[in-house]
């Protein structure tokens, strides 16, 4: 039953952030065409902001969270698109899934078939 439970859950996550990560990126693009001087940062500040509902500090929280979760560890490198909506899709997840305990499926895996690396 355990496992019946996990295979469930892992197929629910996924579906959440394919379709979260589609989202994010029409988003983004549309960013983009709005504000073609914005770069990298910059821009997902607004693709954030522009997802509903959030104010600056919960903007600031995600991007944050991004910054430390994936950008500052292990390696030192720029924050990516990618580790935003991975940020948004963990925290989107749990707030409409308030009996989820933890997140069972390879989100990174997903979100790569749907963000371009380079973002």
């Amino acid at each position: 039953m355990g496992s019946l439970y996990g295979l469930l859950a892992r197929w629910s996550e996924r579906r959440f952030a394919a379709a979260c990560s589609r989202e994010l990126l029409e988003l983004y693009r549309a960013e983009a065409k709005l504000h073609p001087l914005l770069t990298e940062a910059n821009l997902y500040r607004p693709v954030v902001e522009s997802r509903g509902g959030v104010g600056a500090q919960h903007v600031e929280a995600i991007l944050e969270c991004a910054q430390q979760s994936f950008a500052d560890w292990p390696v030192n490198r720029k924050l990516k698109f990618r580790d935003v909506v991975h940020c948004l899709i963990v925290t989107e997840y749990f707030e409409t899934h308030p009996n989820a305990s933890c997140i069972h499926a390879d989100l990174r895996r997903v979100i790569s078939k749907t963000i371009p690396r380079e973002l």
